[in-house]
């Protein structure tokens, strides 16, 4: 499981640690977001590379292809 897990939504900043504070290795990510309850990922979504690397919160984007990471809200 990569280490990283951020919301999919475009508005949203939120970014989940799965090994921040925990002794016991990691932890599983919240679904939906508990922020803006849209989709929270682990992987790109263009090329299914796990987002091992914290992203930046202004413009997170794939470490394997570029990608964005965010998407527009689903209304």
């Amino acid at each position: 499981m990569p280490p990283f897990a951020i919301c999919s939504n475009k508005l949203c900043v939120y970014i989940f640690d799965m090994l921040e504070n925990t002794e016991s290795g990691f932890k599983i990510p919240p679904q939906p977001c508990p922020e803006c309850m849209s989709r929270v990922i682990l992987y790109c979504l263009s090329c299914h590379a796990p987002i091992l690397e914290k992203p930046s919160q202004q413009d997170p984007r794939c470490a394997g292809c570029d990608a964005p990471l965010k998407q527009d809200p689903v209304r």
